[in-house]
């Protein structure tokens, strides 16, 4: 919920917040899919 919460209180609190940087907040994966090297990566147990 902090992805949510915390622009927020960026917006009504501007002269508190003085950055924020959000990452990967919506990990949605398929929005973004992972390309297959990076599945076949991910899946191999060695």
């Amino acid at each position: 919920m902090g992805s949510y919460i915390a622009p927020e209180l960026a917006l009504r609190y501007p002269e508190k917040v003085n950055t924020l940087i959000q990452y990967a907040s919506l990990c949605n994966p398929e929005m973004y899919p992972p390309a297959a090297e990076v599945m076949d990566t991910l899946s191999d147990p060695n």
